[in-house]
């Protein structure tokens, strides 16, 4: 299921079941969150993204909150199988923030995982990386960033907000594919599995 950049994001149960499927044909995928805490005392997530070296995707978690917890859980219980997956490495930047989300709006965290932030610590890129600072350093990609704390809960998403959550995922499977080759030449690539 490849897809062109910046679709809008899935809101139906049909999509996601067609995501899935695709995404338990990878061997590695990656996922972030875009959530709101402003207000409440556990994260609110909003936007689920995941990314392959196929293409990245855009899951609108409030579309299915909107139908109440029962039918959400239902609906994306196909996205929970992939992320506990034990044949899928999950490829995730700084992953206590996103497993806190899957955590507290699901009752899952995603496995096995590889946290690229962990990953390129060990590896001597620098430690406490972001996002772009770390692809940047891994595959000298640059990407804008600064849609981190916009209000992720407004809709329609702005294109921009789109584009930015398309983005955090876009480089991951390919970040954390070399991360992984450079921890193995280390010796190193279980200790940074979780």
């Amino acid at each position: 299921m490849e897809n062109q950049l910046w679709e809008a994001p899935i809101q139906d149960a049909a999509h996601i079941a067609i995501l899935a499927e695709a995404l338990a044909h990878e061997d590695i995928v990656c996922f972030d969150t875009e959530f709101m805490r402003e207000s409440t005392f556990f994260p609110q997530l909003e936007i689920l993204q995941f990314g392959t070296e196929h293409g990245t995707w855009l899951v609108d978690i409030a579309a299915f909150r909107r139908r109440g917890r029962e039918t959400m859980l239902k609906e994306l219980a196909p996205l929970f199988v992939v992320l506990q997956n034990p044949l899928i490495l999950k490829i995730v930047h700084a992953a206590q923030g996103d497993q806190e989300c899957l955590f507290t709006c699901f009752g899952i965290v995603a496995s096995p995982t590889l946290d690229t932030d962990t990953a390129a610590s060990v590896c001597g890129y620098g430690d406490s990386l972001g996002l772009g600072n770390m692809l940047k350093a891994v595959l000298n990609v640059s990407i804008q960033k600064g849609h981190a704390r916009t209000d992720w809960a407004a809709r329609p998403l702005p294109p921009q907000q789109i584009e930015y959550a398309h983005l955090d995922v876009k480089y991951l499977v390919v970040a954390g594919r070399k991360l992984l080759a450079e921890l193995e030449s280390k010796g190193r690539r279980e200790s940074a599995l979780k």
